[in-house]
């Protein structure tokens, strides 16, 4: 490929730096391309091409000269000098065209003297002018607003708005009366009327718009609170919904400004369907033309990213197929925002934000603002795709693969905008916005916004996008700026960075809180700002706002107002702080009024059940209640009132203030709230009995008692002081209370916590009878499977292990405790009194009940080496080998090698013999030879041993081997053996049990030939 011509291009504008390569190139046989590279200065560039197919060279090097002519108007030039704001070369050409205005003139002067001919409707070119703020042409558009023709009467009004022209007002408002709002004509004079606020016409459209409302909704117009719950429940009917209904409301909003806020709402969650699109798009051109950017950018947003109620070209209407178009022109619709809708009120609002970025950079910051603070990436669903294509390359006569992303929001083509309308690397289809290769992640993009100087220049809307961005798109996009302009936060003051420090991206809280941090390092910061901070709920600037508040803590806490803002942030780490200054002393004497902090109480508050009971606790600390120096008992009678708990435990602790006060107001209530279904209020509950008098305590001591085993954690950990108050005031409760907890120690949890919250009270109100406390029972905390029951008896423990006096059996139970100091006692123990356990060994054996391999590991080798050897009786022997874990009967089995005396042989194997376990069936074939060979009496003793082991099914073998063999020599020396055999190989044989075949035959055949008389069950013939 040869390259016939190149242009270099720069651009340099504050931070930006970039450079962009355009070649035109011979690709052979006449065939051309166009090729670009475009980037940062000195970094690697990103390369595309404007030619996918080659073209001819004529083609090619318009081409070439279009794509060089686009980048040379949006400020790049061949030497690169920075372009300076005031030289910012227009996004589009500048409207300087005289001939194209003269003609719009011409058009106007014909149409409105009857003489105009052409085929362009004047309609149209009033729109033009209006388009082209060509505000020269009014006095000719005048006489169309009387027009018979409705879209020149529709023309004039709107174009006469745009060119903020009153003057038409009566001939405006002659049209509105005589078409109203079910007509278009009607509808955008009603909005000229309502902009220019003209001879009273506004209020009188208001006046005859509410009485068109449902009865349900006109009746809650001056009670916002309602009129919203109002409103849902009207759209939620089935049946006679009046489409109009959210138009008329909007109208209204602009005599009573109280329902923007509410009806904002409703239409920013309300589906786009037949109900409510026709409103919504009246709502929008009115909108429009008033300059409410608030709605006009939240229903082009609503219709940007949401999804088409249908796509069909077709729909039935009484069993027939109509055009959807047709469908959608009635007056009441089945159909309601379809696709070709959808793409209509896209194009138009692309091409309106893209007017207002040459026409008026600040209106069009203004709505771009909103636009990205509107965006909310959960809420929208909208989501990125990638998609793969092969192209043909017809150099290397190859397919190429081509990664194609479409960011998402890609088909909203003014938020595309936007976002990225500076920049070449996104191109766009008809109705899609994209770009090739991998995906890029926002955060790694440079700036590419349409205006970025004029950006630059808007530090309030930067802030504002970052402080209510709910999406990434927004939040990179105001991020970016403010990298670049980090003195934009000097503008922001204690509410909007309370905002900007509660965003989602920890990138940007990190900023923030470095710039705050460095900004403040060497002076205090603004209260307002460190109150920020906390009521931003963020962790990070929590943090920072502590640190100031530690650092000049009586320069903050000196003043009363700071204290009070404090408690109304809503961060409970503002009352851990507070809790921890008065915790001690009444560090800073304020005094605040209850009228003070009466948001706190506000029925319809901000602020958690969570944060208000820390509040309530805060208010408990007998220091800093001192500060509420005026709290009278009428005030907590008025919060315990309110039915919400987190209030109740408020007024609960004020009465702390004055302890009479508590049994005074809720003896009567104390109950209901130990009843309730709540946790917090049955802890409250609780807690109140621990202030009651004593002669309630022991007059309720039963139910207290209760109390303490209860199922909820909240109740036994709030019961601890009316405990602590009861058991000194009666014995008889101590006593019981004692015995109950141990016992309960050691069973099974029956609620979670239960355990713990014994073992609390029996270690701290209990002391003098845990000392007295027998072995027994010590024993048994040690040996219960419950960590607080083994945390409880352990040190108890350590006082007998002091002086031991143990029972063998005591000792040997040591072995199962799962506490690793009870049992490292043992082994210290045997080996200090070899005698005691020689003496008592049949009892000592049974430290083989443990589950613990140390106790293995260190008694087998004690009973191996310090036990006398005369000890080991053949009962002992056999114990040990007949225990159930297989490590104690290969110890047993050790053990039987080593003390195995001729007098004990035959008893070893006779009673081995009823060994269940095939390892020790093994073990005993080892005594067959000496103790049965040539002795049929013994055995016919171990035929049930034979059975055993022969009925074994694949398992066993070597066992099997030995009996076999054994079993065959015995027969050719024994009739009884013989015929014992033939018994028990008969017994096998008959059942359906699939043994060892080959064995058994040759066993009988053996039998034959020896003993020929003995019949066996088998028939052998000759061959």
């Amino acid at each position: 490929m040869k390259r016939i011509q190149q242009k270099i291009l720069y651009f340099k504008e504050g931070n930006s730096d970039k450079i962009y390569e355009v070649d035109l190139c011979e690709t052979g046989n006449d065939l051309f391309v166009v090729n670009f590279r475009y980037g940062r200065r000195e970094s690697v560039l990103r390369d595309g091409t404007k030619t996918i197919f080659p073209v001819g060279y004529d083609e090619a090097l318009k081409v070439f000269d279009k794509l060089v002519n686009s980048k040379v108007k949006k400020g790049y030039s061949e030497s690169g000098e920075e372009v300076k704001p005031t030289e910012q070369s227009k996004i589009l050409e500048p409207r300087e065209n005289t001939a194209r205005d003269e003609t719009i003139l011409r058009y106007l002067k014909e149409g409105a003297a009857g003489s105009y001919t052409r085929n362009w409707k004047i309609s149209k070119v009033i729109l033009r002018a209006g388009i082209l703020n060509l505000k020269e042409a009014a006095p000719l558009i005048h006489p169309f607003v009387l027009s018979k023709d409705e879209f020149e009467g529709y023309a004039a009004i709107k174009t006469l708005a745009l060119f903020d022209d009153n003057s038409a007002v009566k001939n405006v408002y002659s049209v509105y009366a005589e078409f109203g709002l079910e007509n278009k004509v009607g509808r955008i004079a009603a909005a000229y009327l309502l902009k220019f606020k003209a001879n009273n016409y506004h209020t009188e459209i208001v006046r005859t718009v509410k009485q068109k409302l449902p009865s349900e909704i006109a009746g809650q117009l001056n009670n916002p609170d309602a009129f919203l719950g109002a409103l849902a429940m009207y759209y939620m009917q089935a049946d006679g919904v009046n489409p109009m209904t959210l138009y008329y409301l909007y109208l209204i909003s602009s005599e009573q400004p109280n329902l923007r806020k509410p009806l904002f709402e409703f239409v920013n969650n309300c589906a786009l369907k037949v109900n409510t699109f026709k409103s919504i798009r009246y709502i929008f051109r009115t909108a429009e033309l008033l300059d409410d950017l608030e709605f006009f950018a939240l229903i082009a947003k609503k219709i940007g990213v949401s999804y088409p109620g249908h796509n069909q070209t077709y729909t039935r209407d009484n069993d027939q197929w109509i055009l959807a178009s047709d469908e959608m022109k009635k007056k009441n619709p089945s159909i309601a925002f379809g696709k070709n809708t959808q793409l209509y009120f896209i194009h138009n609002i692309y091409k309106y934000i893209r007017r207002l970025s040459q026409e008026s950079a600040k209106q069009y910051i203004s709505i771009a603002t909103q636009f990205l603070c509107l965006l909310d990436n959960e809420k929208d669903q909208a989501v990125s795709v990638t998609k793969h294509f092969y192209d043909y390359n017809y150099t290397t006569q190859n397919y190429l693969l081509i990664k194609r992303q479409f960011p998402r929001y890609n088909k909203f083509s003014a938020l595309m905008y936007i976002l990225f309308g500076a920049g070449e690397r996104l191109k766009r289809t008809k109705t899609k916005w994209y770009y090739d290769g991998e995906v890029i992640a926002l955060k790694d993009l440079g700036r590419e916004e349409i205006l970025a100087a004029e950006w630059d220049k808007h530090p309030q809307e930067v802030l504002t996008i970052l402080a209510h961005s709910k999406s990434e798109e927004a939040t990179a996009f105001s991020f970016r700026i403010l990298k670049a302009n980090s003195e934009f936060l000097d503008q922001a003051n204690g509410k909007l960075m309370n905002q900007l420090v509660g965003n989602a991206d920890s990138e940007v809280v990190n900023f923030l809180i470095a710039y705050l941090e460095e900004k403040y390092k060497d002076e205090q910061a603004p209260a307002d700002l460190v109150l920020a901070l906390f009521e931003a709920t963020n962790e990070v600037a929590a943090k920072l706002a502590k640190v100031w508040l530690e650092k000049y803590e009586s320069a903050y806490l000196g003043d009363t107002n700071f204290i009070i803002a404090l408690l109304l942030s809503g961060n409970l780490a503002t009352l851990h702080f507070l809790q921890t200054v008065y915790k001690e002393k009444v560090a800073y004497p304020h005094q605040i009024e209850l009228d003070k902090i009466q948001a706190l109480f506000a029925v319809k508050s901000s602020y958690t059940p969570e944060y208000l009971i820390a509040v309530g606790y805060l208010f408990g600390n007998p220091n800093f209640t001192q500060l509420l120096y005026n709290v009278t008992m009428d005030d907590i009678l008025n919060l315990v009132r309110d039915e919400r708990p987190e209030i109740i435990i408020i007024a609960a602790n004020l009465c702390k203030k004055e302890p009479t006060w508590i049994y005074a107001i809720f003896k009567e209530r104390v109950q209901n709230y130990i009843e309730s279904e709540n946790a917090d209020l049955r802890k409250l509950g609780i807690e109140i009995l621990g202030h009651f008098p004593n002669d309630y305590l022991t007059g309720n001591s039963h139910q207290i008692g209760k109390y303490y085993f209860s199922e909820y954690q909240e109740v036994r950990a709030a019961i601890q002081p009316a405990m602590a108050r009861l058991i000194e005031l009666d014995n008889a409760f101590k006593k019981a209370i004692f015995k109950e907890s141990m016992q309960t120690l050691l069973e099974p949890e029956t609620y979670d916590g239960l355990h713990e919250t014994i073992y609390e009270l029996l270690t701290e109100q209990y002391q003098a009878q845990l000392k007295s406390i027998e072995l027994d029972a010590v024993i048994e905390l040690i040996l219960a499977k419950y960590n607080f029951a083994q945390l409880l008896g352990t040190p108890l423990f350590r006082k007998f292990i002091q002086i031991p006096n143990f029972t063998m059996a005591q000792l040997v139970r040591l072995a199962k405790s799962d506490v690793r100091e009870v049992r490292d006692f043992l082994p210290v123990y045997f080996e200090q009194n070899k005698v005691r356990i020689n003496n008592e060994l049949e009892i000592a054996l049974h430290i083989f009940h443990s589950e613990w391999k140390d106790v293995f590991d260190w008694s087998f080798t004690y009973f191996e080496n310090e036990i006398q050897p005369e000890k080991w009786t053949i009962d002992l022997l056999l114990y040990i080998c007949d225990h159930i874990k297989p490590e104690v009967q290969a110890f047993g089995k050790r053990l039987v090698l080593t003390h195995f005396t001729e007098n004990k042989g035959l008893d070893l194997l006779l009673k081995l013999q009823e060994h269940p376990s095939k390892g020790m069936q093994f073990f005993a074939t080892n005594y067959l030879d000496n103790y049965a060979k040539d002795k049929p009496e013994v055995i016919l003793q171990l035929k049930g041993f034979f059975k055993s082991i022969l009925f074994n099914i694949n398992e066993n073998r070597a066992t099997k081997t030995r009996v076999f063999a054994f079993l065959e020599q015995e027969t050719i020396k024994s009739e009884v053996v013989a015929n014992m055999i033939v018994d028990l190989v008969n017994g096998i044989l008959t059942t359906e049990t699939r043994i060892d075949q080959s064995h058994c035959i040759d066993l009988l055949l053996t039998v034959a030939e020896v003993h020929p008389h003995i019949q066996i069950p088998i028939t052998v013939k000759e061959i």
